[in-house]
C-alpha cells in the first residue's frame, strides 16, 4: 500500500475544492503530483475537476491529525465547526448548523457512511478506526444528498475488502490519561470472487475532569466497534457488498462540565460551596452518556453497457441514554435521564451514466421510513436540595415524555453534465423531495403511563424542489474556473402537541478556482454568499425543546489554500476561512438571561431582539499551517509533522453571553519506519499541546448554563503496522 507524503492540509486545507495531489514515493524518480480521486458528484472524478468546496482525506491524514472520530474533524478544516448541543455533535459548516435535537429533529449537515444516510443526530459522532477517507461537502448539497444537506455533506468511507491481496494495519496507542486506543483491520481475498474484511476497535481512558464531590475523576471513554463486511463478484458485471457493524460508545465528556460564571441554582443556595475550574467538576452525580449503533446493508452495483447502476438498502438502529445535571451543581436538585432510540430504513437507487458524446447523466430514487422515539425522558426536581454526597432528597415532581415523531421520505434527483466546448461545462440538476411527519406524545406527562396520542398536527407533510447549476472553465489540465448556485432545504419540525416549524431554505451563490500554480505548488480560493431563510431555532425547556424560526440571515465568506512541495521530502501546506455571518431579522429569539432574584428558576427564558447578532458557531476567522517532512536514511524513514490551527472565537447562544474566546492549538507527530521492519512505524503524538481551554458543549435550561470542555493537552506514543 502506498503511504502518502502529504500533510492532509494538501487534500482539503481550507475546505475547498482544491486538487488535493500526493507525493510520489522516492522510487518513483523525479516528483509528481498526483491528483486525488473523489465521489461527491457520485461518481469517480478528479477533485480539481469538481465545482463544490471540498475537503478530501485519506487514512494516513486522518491518522497522522489524530483523527479518532468525527468531532476532530474541526481543526483540519477551516470553516468547519463541531461542538455538542449537550451530548449531540452537531456539525456547523460556514455558519450553517442545527441547535435542537428533539426526537424527529436531523441536522442540516448530512452525514454519510459507506453510501448510507444517517438520519439520526445519534450517529453523528462516529469513531473512525477503519477509516478510509472523509469528504467533507461544503455548501447545499440538496441535489444529489438531500434536503437535509442544507450545510453540506460529510461522507465517510470504510475500509472495504480486496480480491487482490490480503491487507491489514494494526495500531496500538498509550497516552496520558491511561488512554488506550487499539484498532485493526484485516482485508483479503476469501475465493477467487468472494473477499472479507473485520475491523475491530476498542478505547478506553480515564476522565478529564477531577470530581470534587466524589473524588477521582469523571468515567472518562469507554469505547468499542466491530465491522464486517462480504465482497461478492456475482459477474464480472455484478457486485454486492454486505456490511454490518455495531459500536458502543460511553463519554462522560459531554455533560461532564459546570454552571458557565457561578450561573447555578446550587450556588445560590450554597454559596459556599467550592466553585470548580475548567479541569474540575461538582455535580450531584457523575454523568455519563452512552450511545449505541447498530447497521446492517446491501450494496449491488451493477456495471452496465452506458453506465452503472448501484441500489444501497440499509437498516441503522441508534440508541442514546444519557444521565444529566440540569443545574450542573453540587445539590441534589434537578436532572434529567434521556432514553432515545431511532430506526431508519432507507432504500436508494442511483445511476450515473458513461461519456455519452458531449452529456453525462446521473439520477436516482431515494426512499426513507424512520421512527424516532423517547422511550422515555424522564425528568426529575428533588425537594428539599441535600447536599451531595449525600442520599437524594425525596422527588416531588416528575414529567415523562414518551412518544416521538415517525418520517417517511421520497426523492427524485437528476443531474446532467453538458460539454459546451473542450474547455467549458455546465452542470444542472434538481431534486424534489416530499416528506410526511406524524408526531406523537403522552398526553399525561406527570404520571409513568406509556399511552400515546397523535399532535393535533399529524399528519404534516412538507416538499420542495432544490435546483443546482453550475459552470466549469477550464484554464489548463489541472486548473478550473467554477461558478455554482444551488439550494438547500431542510423539512419542517413537528415537536410534541406544538404547531410546526416551517422548512428552512438556503440560495448559495459561490465561484472558486483551484489548480496548479506550477510543478510544486497548488492553491484554490472560494467566494460565496449565502441567503438563508426561516432558520430553524430551538430553546431546551426541559424535558423537550421548543422550536421557532428565526426570520432570516445573511451569510458571505472567503476561503483560501495553498500547498508548497517545498522539496523531496517536505511539503508546507496553510489555510483560511474568513465568515460573516449574523442573523439579519431576528425580533423574537428565545433565550436566556440570568436573574439570581427568581430562586426557583434563576435562568429566565426571555424573547430578545437578536437582529444583527453573530450567528450561532460561526467564528469569523480559522485557519492553520502545517508542515510535513520525511527522511530517508540508512535505518529507516524519519518524519515530522505538525499542524497549527487558530480560531477566532464564537458564539454558542443568541445573546452572546456564553461564547468562546479565541484559541491557537498545536497537534505535532514524531515518527520512525525502521528498514529492518518493513511496515513497522514508531510514532511520538501529541494533541492540543498549548493545552488551549475550548468550550465543546452548552445545555441551556432554567436552571443553569452548563458548558464542558474539549479534551486538554494529551500526549503518547503509538506502534502501527501495515501489511
Amino acid at each position: 500500500m502506498k503511504r502518502m507524503h502529504i500533510p492532509l492540509a494538501c487534500l482539503g486545507l481550507a475546505g475547498l475544492a482544491n486538487p488535493g495531489w500526493g507525493q510520489a514515493p522516492a522510487s518513483a524518480g523525479p516528483m509528481v503530483l498526483e491528483n486525488v480521486v473523489v465521489t461527491a458528484q457520485r461518481r469517480q472524478e478528479r477533485l480539481v475537476d469538481v465545482p463544490i468546496s471540498i475537503t478530501a482525506l485519506d487514512a494516513e491524514d486522518l491518522l497522522r491529525s489524530g483523527v479518532n472520530s468525527t468531532a476532530d474533524l474541526a481543526r483540519i478544516t477551516p470553516g468547519v465547526q463541531l461542538t455538542f448541543n449537550g451530548g449531540y455533535l452537531q456539525p456547523a459548516i460556514r455558519g450553517v448548523s442545527s441547535q435542537g435535537s428533539n426526537a424527529g429533529d436531523s441536522s442540516n449537515v448530512a452525514m454519510y457512511l459507506d453510501g448510507v444516510y444517517i438520519a439520526s443526530q445519534i450517529g453523528q459522532l462516529m469513531d473512525l478506526p477503519d477509516v478510509q477517507s472523509v469528504q467533507v461537502l461544503k455548501g447545499p448539497q440538496g441535489t444529489l444528498y438531500g434536503q437535509n444537506a442544507t450545510g453540506g455533506a460529510i461522507i465517510v468511507s470504510t475500509v472495504s475488502p480486496s480480491l487482490d491481496e490480503m491487507t491489514g494495519r494494526l495500531s496500538l496507542s498509550y497516552g496520558n490519561y491511561d488512554a488506550v486506543d487499539a484498532r485493526g483491520y484485516v482485508s483479503g481475498p476469501l475465493t477467487d470472487r468472494l473477499a472479507g474484511s473485520l475491523a475491530v476497535a476498542v478505547q478506553e481512558r480515564d476522565g478529564f475532569r477531577d470530581d470534587l464531590v466524589y473524588g477521582g475523576q469523571d468515567k472518562g471513554l469507554r469505547s468499542q466497534l466491530v465491522r464486517g463486511k462480504l465482497l461478492f463478484e456475482a459477474t464480472d458485471n455484478i457486485e454486492l457488498l454486505l456490511t454490518a457493524y455495531t459500536s458502543e460508545r460511553k463519554d462522560s465528556a459531554a455533560y461532564a462540565g459546570r454552571a458557565y460564571q457561578r450561573e447555578s441554582f446550587d450556588y445560590l443556595v450554597y454559596p459556599t460551596a467550592a466553585y470548580p475550574d475548567v479541569d474540575e467538576i461538582a455535580t450531584s452525580f457523575t454523568p455519563d452518556t452512552e450511545m449505541d449503533s447498530d447497521g446492517v446493508s446491501l450494496q449491488v452495483n451493477f456495471e452496465l453497457p452506458f453506465g452503472k447502476l448501484q441500489s444501497t438498502t440499509a437498516w441503522t438502529d441508534n440508541e442514546a441514554h444519557l444521565l444529566v445535571d440540569v443545574d450542573y451543581g453540587p445539590a441534589h436538585f434537578v436532572d434529567v435521564s434521556v432514553n432515545q432510540a431511532q430506526e431508519t430504513f432507507v432504500q436508494e437507487l442511483n445511476f450515473t451514466s458513461e461519456q455519452m458524446g458531449d452529456w453525462l447523466f446521473s439520477g436516482g430514487l431515494f426512499y426513507l421510513d424512520s421512527s424516532d422515539e423517547f422511550t422515555p425522558n424522564v425528568f426529575r426536581i428533588q425537594s428539599p436540595p441535600i447536599l451531595a454526597p449525600a442520599p437524594s432528597a425525596p422527588t416531588v415532581f416528575y414529567n415523562y415524555s414518551w412518544g416521538g415523531v415517525d418520517k417517511e421520505i421520497y426523492a427524485v434527483y437528476a443531474e446532467a453534465t453538458y460539454d459546451i466546448s473542450d474547455a467549458m461545462q455546465v452542470i444542472f440538476g434538481g431534486r424534489y423531495s416530499e416528506e410526511e411527519q406524524i408526531s406523537k406524545t403522552n398526553p399525561n406527562p406527570f404520571i409513568p403511563d406509556k399511552e400515546i396520542v397523535e399532535s393535533p398536527y399529524s399528519p404534516e407533510t412538507f416538499s420542495k424542489f432544490t435546483p443546482r447549476v453550475s459552470l466549469r472553465y477550464a484554464l489548463s489540465d489541472d486548473a478550473n474556473l467554477y461558478a455554482t448556485y444551488s439550494q438547500g432545504f431542510k423539512s419542517g419540525i413537528l415537536s410534541g402537541q406544538n404547531p410546526p416549524a416551517d422548512p428552512e431554505e438556503l440560495d448559495a451563490y459561490e465561484i472558486g478556482f483551484k489548480g496548479n500554480l506550477g510543478e510544486r505548488v497548488s492553491a484554490s480560493a472560494a467566494l460565496y454568499y449565502y441567503d438563508y431563510n426561516d432558520l430553524q431555532v430551538a430553546r431546551y425547556e426541559a424535558p423537550n425543546y421548543v422550536y421557532q424560526n428565526a426570520a432570516s440571515a445573511q451569510i458571505t465568506g472567503a476561503e483560501f489554500n495553498a500547498t508548497w512541495q517545498a522539496s523531496e521530502g517536505l511539503t508546507l501546506a496553510t489555510g483560511v476561512s474568513l465568515l460573516d455571518a449574523e442573523y439579519d431579522d431576528f425580533p423574537s429569539a428565545g433565550s436566556y438571561v440570568w436573574n439570581p432574584a427568581n430562586f426557583a428558576t434563576p435562568n429566565e427564558s426571555v424573547n430578545i431582539d437578536a437582529s444583527g447578532v453573530e450567528m450561532v458557531r460561526a467564528p469569523k476567522i480559522t485557519g492553520f499551517i502545517n508542515a510535513d517532512y520525511r527522511v530517508d536514511t540508512s535505518i529507516g524513514t524519519f518524519g515530522a509533522f505538525a499542524s497549527w490551527y487558530y480560531n477566532d472565537g464564537f458564539n454558542l447562544e443568541f445573546s452572546e453571553h456564553v461564547t468562546q474566546d479565541a484559541y491557537s492549538m498545536l497537534d505535532a507527530e514524531l515518527s520512525w519506519s525502521p528498514s529492518a521492519a518493513a511496515g513497522l512505524s514508531l510514532v511520538l503524538w501529541g494533541r492540543n499541546l498549548t493545552d488551549e481551554d475550548v468550550l465543546q458543549s452548552l445545555l441551556q435550561t432554567n436552571f443553569a448554563n452548563g458548558v464542558s470542555y474539549a479534551a486538554p493537552r494529551t500526549f503518547g506514543a503509538r506502534v502501527e503496522f501495515e501489511f
